[in-house]
């Protein structure tokens, strides 16, 4: 066994890379080419090699340099080959489809279904981080069952967890492979071969069971470097790691003053403030002498964009996980594309923009969100809904995936290997014509992806043929196989020289820039804690000496403290809200103070808990300069709805008539107002052209409407709409057949169907309101006739309202203020006078409420006029007045007063008045061009 490390306590307040450095040249100069040092990250480790390779005489031999993984997996001749993490998840995955369901269920008391691959997965992913967890602690299940620290309860679960280790292993068995964490522990204990150099442990604060049981083995010389001061000599053990129980809360103080303390909102607030507290040292420190601690992830974009705006250049030493690379971001689409061709995920799969790159699909995004909200289809399943030019694109894209990816047949289950061959051959036609240089961050990110991607699909295809016969897959979860062992996996940008370097909290400590700012400095990411863990809950950790928030709360005391001592400037940085708005706390390491000065920073938190959401809404100006566009051209025709959107909101119709913007976006999870009733419009035109229009047999006309609702909904959506569609189908159904009473009653007093959807011939008129001269379009939803009792012929001008609320003709003219506040239905008589003459005027309401189904005409005064002190007037003449008015402000442009906010949320926000408003349930009108 190895004798016992020699310690050295080094506390000088510099940078630990400098110390070591310094240390090395002073102690170990003739020998360094001999020595094997060890730090706590790969990092650290490039870093110390920088400095010795500055400093040292030109010549000299360089050691060896190290992780405490690296050195120990050197350390152990391995007894034979060790299962890869594909294997072993997969075994884990057989051992617990071997296990009896009786046996299985004090593990998990519903299985997953035979076939559920991910249900299976995902639990033996939970049993494979167990096992290594307990296996780095020199444990196993079997252990945990015999340690009498199990609640009785829990003692049933951990045998059955037992016995799946048991098949677990007998599985790595026949296939002559073994456990690597295991077999590291054999190895230890029995064929750990002697470690020739002498080995120098930088500032190992932590270190689990089996590494100090392989470092034990070795019979290596250890010199372990304790960056504190030696009075604290017995808050370590002989390795230099931390013993918990003396960095205690209650044991320690730290000195953060109030000015290194920033208290901040928001994720974006944060960067601002990083940016300012950058600004107070004045250009003394170079960019590569600062270093920014992400503890929020959310924070990097955002101050990555403000140092760019400062012409500063930031490199994240972390990072970015290989699943938000375009290639793996691309394979996740087309997994959920073919395990159930929901709509959703085609419109995930042909957004992505490699792939509508290789299409010449450009235009995807809006036709797929077209398609959607005419369609609202939840799978594509057969021929496609809607008329053969509003699908045709959409079908030749569908067939190009396919043949791409050799999506024929995915739904058949095979050997995992077999997908392998058609999934690369797709992606090599992705992106085969594309060239990208490493030196450029994110073509170098495309290049280490594909890297990852090949190394997964290898490993997929050197699956032991009896594991892989045992789990055959389709092709969805084959990919979802290889997401699994390389999503997680840290690609990380080349460091960039004169760079300020974002770095996780626990590279702090051995960062070596004399200038730090940490962002995020809150609870739950200092301390991290766990408290929900299914399997090994905090106390149980305690009892099986496990590390526990004990053991994370006393590293991250001994970081904090460390930074404080050795870096010559820090802030710290705490957030009170999340991006998702939700409160949050500051670290409570901030508050090992004394007494007296805990009160103080609990004050100066709450002191700064104003609620900004008040704050800023008390900021927004009294008058919002609506933005223009100039050489913008007025209207050359007028819908009849023009004149109620513009009374609604002059902006709103300009920015929707007069610049033709519009919003599509396939949220839509059911028909909207507009959708709902454009169906219902339809069907009663098809009934107002049918045999049956004059029919006065409720039953009668009941069935054809319910026959062409059948036939109208198969034809518009499909068969597999989303879930809600049917449910309003139902809905129309009610209101169709409420509808079929009514207009048998409606046929009986005489009144007999003449047009519908009547307009004009050409598809507008001339028009001329007072001294206003304009092109109108517009459509009446159905023309009623009858002869009343003096043989005179009356017509009837209706229009359909499928709103949920009905809608009231009465209100749409004040009699008292002698205004209209609909011109809807006076512009229709008044576009159909030469035709109908004096024309009846009402709404057609089938709302939610059956009760409140039926007509809704006009007050009969709107056809009588009066006298007034002026002269004789009328509601009609009151109206073209009114139309004539409007007209003169559309066509002057007078749309940029503050009214009425556009009832569309985005239109709002253009306007200034935020993206969130009250939803408008009335039904929108559409009366065609």
């Amino acid at each position: 066994m190895s004798p016992a490390p020699t310690q050295i306590f080094l506390s000088d307040p510099r940078a630990i890379v400098d110390l070591t450095t310094e240390w090395l040249l002073e102690n170990r100069l003739e020998k360094l080419g001999q020595i094997s040092i060890t730090l706590p990250g790969r990092r650290a480790a490039r870093a110390l090699e920088e400095r010795l390779v500055r400093c040292a005489p030109a010549g000299t031999p360089m050691p060896t340099l190290h992780t405490l993984g690296s050195l120990t997996d050197a350390m152990v001749q391995l007894p034979q080959e060790s299962a890869s993490s594909l294997v072993r998840t997969l075994a884990w995955t057989c051992a617990l489809q071997d296990l009896s369901a009786d046996a299985l269920q004090p593990l998990v008391p519903t299985a997953p279904a035979k076939d559920d691959l991910a249900g299976w997965m995902s639990l033996a992913q939970w049993l494979k981080r167990l096992h290594g967890e307990l296996a780095a602690e020199c444990k196993d299940f079997s252990y945990v069952v015999g340690s009498g620290h199990l609640p009785s309860a829990e003692e049933s679960r951990w045998k059955a967890l037992s016995q799946v280790q048991k098949l677990y292993r007998e599985i790595l068995l026949r296939l002559e492979l073994g456990d690597s964490h295991e077999a590291r522990l054999v190895a230890a204990r029995n064929a750990c071969k002697p470690w020739p150099e002498e080995v120098l442990l930088v500032g190992m604060v932590e270190m689990n069971g089996l590494q100090k049981e392989i470092l034990r083995a070795s019979q290596a010389n250890y010199t372990t470097l304790i960056f504190s001061e030696e009075a604290k000599k017995d808050s370590f053990d002989a390795w230099g790691c931390l013993i918990k129980g003396k960095w205690g809360a209650s044991e320690i103080r730290v000195d953060v003053s109030e000015e290194q303390w920033v208290i901040s909102d928001k994720p974006e607030h944060q960067a601002d403030d990083t940016i300012t507290a950058m600004a107070r040292w004045k250009g003394a420190y170079a960019p590569e002498e600062i270093t920014v601690g992400i503890l929020d992830d959310d924070v990097t974009p955002y101050l990555q964009r403000r140092l760019l705006n400062h012409k500063v250049p930031s490199h994240a030493s972390q990072g970015i996980l290989a699943g938000q690379t375009r290639p793996l971001r691309l394979l996740e689409a087309l997994a959920d594309w073919a395990d159930g061709h929901r709509y959703r995920d085609l419109t995930s799969l042909l957004r992505h923009p490699d792939l509508t790159a290789l299409m010449n699909a450009e235009k995807a995004p809006e036709i797929l969100d077209q398609f959607h909200n005419q369609h609202l289809p939840e799978r594509i399943q057969g021929d496609l809904p809607g008329k053969e030019g509003d699908r045709k694109e959409l079908e030749e894209w569908l067939v190009e995936i396919e043949k791409l990816f050799g999506l024929e047949s995915t739904d058949r289950r095979q050997p995992a290997s077999a997908w392998v061959g058609p999934l690369l051959q797709g992606l090599v036609q992705v992106y085969e014509n594309q060239e990208w240089n490493p030196n450029v961050p994110q073509e170098h990110r495309l290049i280490e992806a594909f890297q990852l991607i090949q190394r997964a699909a290898l490993a997929i295809e050197e699956l032991p043929p009896s594991l892989a016969d045992a789990l055959p897959m389709t092709f969805a979860q084959t990919i979802r196989l290889l997401l699994k062992e390389i999503s997680a996996e840290s690609i990380q940008d080349r460091a960039k020289e004169e760079a300020i370097e974002f770095v996780g909290w626990l590279e702090l400590r051995l960062d070596p820039a004399k200038a730090v700012v940490i962002t995020g400095f809150n609870e739950g990411k200092v301390p991290e804690s766990v408290h929900a863990d299914p399997f090994l809950p905090d106390e149980l950790r305690k009892q099986l000496g496990l590390p526990d928030n004990q053991s994370r709360l006393a590293r991250d005391i001994y970081s904090l403290k460390a930074l404080l001592h050795e870096k010559e400037s820090v802030t710290f940085i705490s957030g009170r809200r999340s991006s998702e708005n939700d409160p949050l706390l500051p670290s409570r390491l901030l508050f090992l103070a004394e007494e007296k000065d805990i009160a103080k920073k609990m004050r100066q938190f709450l002191e700064h808990s104003v609620d900004l959401a008040t704050e800023e809404s008390s900021k927004v100006a009294t008058h919002n300069e609506l933005p223009k566009r100039e050489g913008v051209e007025g209207l050359t025709t007028y819908r009849v709805t023009d004149f109620g959107r513009y009374q609604y909101s002059p902006y709103g119709f300009y920015l929707e008539r007069i610049l033709g913007l519009k919003t599509v976006e396939d949220t839509a999870q059911e028909m909207d107002a507009l959708l709902f009733g454009i169906v219902v419009h339809d069907i009663l035109e098809n009934f107002g052209k049918s045999q049956w229009k004059d029919s006065m047999d409720t039953e009668e006309i009941f069935r054809f409407l319910k026959k062409d609702l059948q036939k109208e909904m198969g034809l518009r959506f499909g068969s597999s709409p989303l879930p809600a569609v049917h449910l309003q189908e139902a809905q129309m159904l009610g209101r169709l057949q409420r509808f079929s009473e009514l207009q048998a009653k409606h046929r009986e007093e005489g009144w007999e169907i003449h047009a519908v959807e009547w307009k004009p011939e050409g598809r507008s008129m001339e028009m001329t309101f007072e001294d206003q001269t304009i092109q109108l379009s517009g459509r009446i939803d159905r023309v009623d006739k009858r002869v009343d009792q003096h043989g005179k012929t009356q017509f009837l001008l209706l229009d359909f309202k499928s709103g949920d609320q009905p809608k009231l003709a009465k209100s749409a003219f004040t009699a008292r203020g002698e205004a209209w506040r609909d011109l809807q239905l006076p512009l229709y008589r008044m576009m159909g006078q030469s035709l109908f003459g004096d024309a009846l005027l009402g709404y057609w309401n089938l709302p939610k409420n059956p009760d409140e189904a039926g007509l809704s005409l006009g007050d009969d005064s709107w056809y009588t006029p009066w006298s007034t002190e002026e002269g004789e007037i009328s509601a009609m003449k009151i109206a073209e007045s009114s139309a004539a008015n409007l007209i003169r402000r559309i066509e002057s442009f007078d749309f940029f007063e503050e009214g009425d906010q556009p009832r569309n949320p985005i239109f709002a926000g253009i306007a200034g008045v935020g993206l969130f408003g009250p939803e408008d349930e009335a039904e929108t009108e559409e009366d065609g061009a």
